[in-house]
């Protein structure tokens, strides 16, 4: 395996495939209370694991190609 000194830089532009729009809002009042009872924290948490995994997925790509 490389040491991270020896790892060459590559773009990943994430952005652009994550939009929000007004159709991904919340609709019903069903929807509305149950998110209003999930914490900040379990949110915050989820995104955080979901970007360890695609930064994951690229390394393991980069490096197996």
């Amino acid at each position: 395996m490389e040491k991270i000194e020896e790892c060459k830089l590559v773009s990943a532009p994430l952005t652009s495939h994550f939009r929000l729009t007004l159709a991904l809002s919340l609709k019903i009042e069903e929807e509305k209370e149950y998110m209003s009872s999930v914490s900040y924290i379990s949110v915050v948490g989820s995104i955080i694991s979901v970007i360890k995994f695609i930064c994951e997925c690229f390394y393991i790509l980069h490096f197996n190609s």
